[in-house]
């Protein structure tokens, strides 16, 4: 029979592998470094069951296994093990390195060399990670190279507090005004109260763009619990320019007459400083001026046009032409010769461009346009015709020629 004395641990008796026996004397030193925690919610991992879920049945490989949910007999390498067999429990929390350092004397001053089964490798360092939640039975062997005494230690990893969860877009895209909402989802595993905060381009979850935003930036959303856990995300915030259109002024309706020359005298401002480019609706030139000409009375619509390559401003007006009054149109008049006695007979031929009433008036010589000479008349003589429509007149001065009519003498008779 070989006895194995552990400090601290109850004398073990260990059946004799070999024909040739030896006593070893060992000394199992397992460290941790500060692995005994036990979680405050104790609804997440129960203390007696010791596992979540199905763990229970997870097995690694050929020689570890999670320790069953029935603890009094546990199925081990084809070995039965009660839980009174395990040496010691070793306690530890998600991320903690466990460190297990056995130490054995061998009386014959043999090389003892130690195996250790998963999760731990050939140093017996386990390296936990999030999601090793559960209660572990490793085997501990020491071997001279000819007899092998093993031990069992009970490994049991509990939850750690973690940091709260923060879930967030990792980029969003908006344009110029509008309003970024982070909207991110917070909550915390343990529910422990934790508090937020936002650095970088935005102080808050929410921030409305101006035209002056445009680029790219970076929000940090941070999350910190009553046990300083804190976690951060990184929001990648696109702005992109938003344009604004050009804004022209002195745009109005337009009252002429025809003949005016017409210069139309507007104007364009562009908010984001774009270059832009100017154009007219018709009868405009391309520089707007519109000559205009007898004839051209009436009403238009026209426009006035900006761009600045990306959108385009158009603004209509009307231009009212008003037809401008022209002299009455006279036809010219033949001179007039007569004989005293005749009657002078002035004709006229009269029109107006714009129709309007037109009244005939003479003067010098003559009054109106019929006139009976006299024996007195004889000689030359002049007359003006005038031709008004109100606004405009037109005259003509006409000659007439009153030729002398030779009388037979007349005798007197005594009375």
């Amino acid at each position: 029979m070989i006895y194995l004395t552990l400090e601290g641990i109850q004398m073990k008796k260990i059946n004799k592998i070999g024909i040739l026996a030896f006593l070893i004397i060992a000394t199992l030193l397992l460290s941790a470094c500060s692995l005994t925690y036990v979680p405050d919610n104790k609804s997440a991992f129960d203390m007696d069951s010791g596992l979540l879920g199905d763990r229970s049945e997870i097995m690694f490989d050929d020689d570890s296994v999670l320790v069953d949910d029935d603890r009094e007999l546990i199925n081990y390498a084809d070995e039965e093990i009660n839980e009174s067999d395990v040496a010691m429990t070793v306690s530890a929390v998600e991320g903690d390195l466990i460190d297990l350092q056995p130490k054995a004397v061998d009386p014959d001053d043999d090389l003892i060399e130690y195996t250790f089964t998963n999760p731990f490798n050939e140093v017996g360092l386990w390296q936990t990670q999030d999601g090793d939640i559960g209660r572990y039975l490793i085997t501990i062997s020491a071997t001279d190279g000819d007899l092998v005494i093993k031990e069992y230690v009970l490994v049991i990893v509990y939850p750690r507090n973690k940091a709260p969860v923060v879930e967030c877009q990792e980029e969003m895209v908006v344009f110029e005004t509008d309003t970024v909402s982070l909207n991110c989802n917070f909550y915390d595993l343990e529910n422990d109260i934790f508090s937020l905060s936002y650095s970088g381009w935005m102080t808050s979850d929410e921030y409305t763009t101006t035209y002056d935003d445009a680029g790219e930036y970076t929000v940090i959303v941070s999350a910190e619990d009553s046990e300083n856990n804190t976690i951060q995300k990184e929001v990648k915030i696109i702005v992109k320019n938003k344009n604004r259109l050009p804004i022209l002024s002195g745009v109005e309706d337009i009252y002429a007459m025809e003949t005016e020359i017409i210069v139309l005298s507007v104007g364009a401002v562009d908010a984001d400083s774009d270059n832009f480019i100017m154009s007219f609706g018709a009868p405009f030139d391309e520089d707007g001026v519109w000559v205009t000409a007898d004839g051209d009375n009436g009403d238009y619509v026209s426009y006035v046009q900006v761009t600045d390559g990306t959108d385009t401003v158009t603004e209509s007006f009307n231009i009212y032409v008003e037809h401008i009054n022209t002299i009455p149109h006279l036809a010219p008049i033949e001179d007039i010769e007569v004989t005293e006695g005749d009657v002078v007979l002035i004709e006229t031929t009269i029109s107006d461009a714009e129709d309007d009433e037109l009244t005939v008036t003479f003067s010098g010589w003559m009054t109106s346009e019929v006139y009976a000479t006299t024996y007195d008349d004889a000689g030359e003589h002049y007359v003006k015709v005038t031709v008004s429509d109100g606004q405009l007149e037109i005259s003509q001065n006409v000659k007439v020629t009153v030729s002398n009519l030779n009388r037979p003498p007349v005798f007197i008779v005594p009375g």
